[in-house]
């Protein structure tokens, strides 16, 4: 790829411009986003492999399946197992970590202890919230010991011992990956690099953001901690979350409990997905994913206790294999938009959501297509600019209008546009157009592309 080091954005370190200028300027933007996602597609391989044999060691290899199904089959997963963001490589590490430290509780073999270490190093490289799997990490060592009756003298060993490897192992990963990362000695600010310390100190600046959010056509002026498990309601297959509510009710009957189940499953769910929710800055689904792993292999676990006591393989395998075979036929190739039932239909995902829980800017070139097939005009499309925006509209051929200002004058603009109108879905609910049920000149849009773009035409 070519650098342009003596560009403005590079010497004044513009990082939204340089990223800019970079993919769609100065490169083929298509050859590096595809090597780009390639490592994010082999972290996905690996999340998958995790749930499966984290599963495996502790249910059995048809618990192990059914989890493994869920997340292969989730058009949430599915949509982000290719998209370069931090979230994906964060559940990652975080499940290796949680299986790596399973094993060495069960083992009690001292070397095990550094693997997890060695996962926790990575996922807190990956991105500041796998902070919140440190309590987590104390809470498994100290149920453990209390689940194996040691006594206080040995269990005190234990954890003072297992509790320094994974620290050794957390610290010295970070180290490495920071190494590697800037290519010299990095500056060291105690225990750690300044810039890993500098990252946890904007991640937890950012947990605190309180922005305005859309939810359900209706805008608030405050960030809505229910905002989370709404999301989550919305974006999940109705199998998975039927097989939730089958564990919560396995979970009050003395014969389906597992302490395994509760302790290395349910404890991190219940507690990383307070974390998360408790957080005002409402920007998506993927602020969820740290509970994503643990929540397939609840629903695998019920799923497989719900088969066994009632004998019923017959009847929900077929059902939940022909309700996901629908659902990703229906929604493909547009993932990222996805909601159920509860949501609406295959393009209403914007009336529900804005933001990345709908809308990337993905679609443009799908946009083309249909530009194309259908003979229309090139469009104009119309975008929301706000910090690092990074649409490059001409790269498909498409004229554009930024818009940064909200109320009756931005759709006044949009009003005055000849042609094809092609509008940002996460645009139409800042600016208000939810209020007017997304007309523009008295017409609604004759399309949606890949539930992010709204298409007029005048």
């Amino acid at each position: 790829s070519n650098i342009n080091t003596s560009s403005f954005s590079w010497r004044f370190s513009e990082q939204w411009k340089f990223g800019r200028d970079t993919l769609f300027k100065d490169n083929n933007h298509e050859s590096i986003t595809f090597w780009a996602r390639i490592p994010i597609v082999l972290l996905s391989v690996g999340l998958a492999l995790a749930i499966f044999l984290f599963s495996r060691m502790m249910f059995g290899k048809a618990v192990a399946l059914s989890a493994l199904a869920f997340f292969c089959l989730d058009p949430t997963m599915i949509a982000y197992s290719h998209l370069v963001t931090f979230d994906l490589p964060a559940a990652t590490f975080l499940t290796f970590c949680s299986m790596f430290l399973y094993l060495g509780i069960r083992k009690q073999q001292y070397w095990l202890f550094l693997l997890p270490g060695i996962a926790l190093g990575l996922a807190l490289s990956s991105k500041a919230s796998a902070l919140a799997f440190l309590p987590v990490i104390v809470a498994l060592l100290v149920g453990s010991g209390y689940k194996k009756k040691m006594n206080i003298a040995k269990f005190m060993k234990n954890l003072c011992i297992h509790s320094s490897l994974i620290a050794l192992g957390t610290i010295a990963t970070i180290w490495a990956v920071y190494l590697m990362v800037e290519g010299s000695s990095p500056e060291s600010d105690g225990l750690f690099p300044s810039h890993f310390l500098d990252t946890m100190q904007s991640g937890l600046d950012r947990y605190g953001v309180n922005k305005s959010t859309y939810i359900a056509g209706t805008h608030y002026s405050t960030g809505q901690r229910w905002f989370l498990p709404f999301s989550f309601l919305m974006k999940s297959p109705l199998p998975l979350l039927a097989m939730i509510a089958v564990g919560l009710v396995f979970l009050f009957i003395k014969s389906h409990r597992s302490k395994d189940l509760n302790l290395h499953v349910v404890f991190p769910i219940i507690f990383l997905g307070s974390i998360a929710s408790y957080s005002t800055l409402n920007w998506g689904i993927r602020y969820l994913f740290l509970i994503y792993p643990f929540i397939f292999i609840f629903a695998g676990y019920a799923s497989v206790r719900l088969i066994r006591t009632f004998r019923i393989s017959h009847v929900l395998i077929p059902i939940f294999t022909i309700y996901y075979a629908f659902t990703l036929i229906y929604f493909f190739p547009s993932y990222i938009p996805y909601v159920n039932e509860f949501g609406g239909s295959k393009n209403s995902g914007y009336k529900t959501f804005a933001g990345s829980n709908v809308d990337w800017g993905q679609g443009q070139k799908l946009l083309k297509a249909y530009v194309e097939k259908n003979d229309l005009p090139s469009p104009t499309i119309a975008y929301w600019v706000e910090g690092g925006t990074i649409y490059y509209p001409q790269a498909y051929g498409f004229k554009s209008i930024g818009i940064f200002t909200r109320g009756q004058g931005a759709i006044n603009k949009l009003s005055k546009v000849e042609g094809v109108l092609a509008v940002s879905t996460y645009l139409a609910n800042n600016i208000g157009l939810n209020e007017v049920d997304y007309e523009i000149n008295g017409q609604k849009p004759f399309a949606v592309i890949s539930g992010s773009w709204l298409l007029y035409k005048f």
